[in-house]
């Protein structure tokens, strides 16, 4: 049985997984789960997913998906901060650089 593992990028809080950079099957994937500690436990403060990650925080990544990419065939990325559309503009930027808009 192959069960794939989701390496999730969220804020760093007591209880939720640290990043990681895991594979367990021939594909990978990283759940991009925003990292806005100060509305994750308290809604009420904001909405959970109103979030842009920063081209500094996506790059942090880079190393470690290249590092995936030499042992599986598929890396998937996953935008959770939906927000505005800010998952689509975080997406391109992943895949584009600070240019795409």
């Amino acid at each position: 049985m192959n069960i794939g593992y989701v390496n999730m990028d969220g804020p760093a809080l007591p209880n939720l997984f640290p990043r990681q950079n895991v594979t367990t099957t021939d594909t990978a994937y990283v759940l991009f789960h925003v990292r806005n500690s100060k509305t994750w436990w308290n809604t009420e403060k904001g909405d959970r997913y109103d979030y842009r990650y920063s081209p500094k925080q996506l790059s942090q990544w880079k190393r470690d998906i290249k590092s995936m990419l030499e042992s599986v065939k598929k890396v998937y990325l996953f935008f959770n901060n939906c927000h505005q559309g800010q998952a689509a503009q975080n997406g391109l930027k992943s895949l584009f650089g600070e240019k795409a808009q």
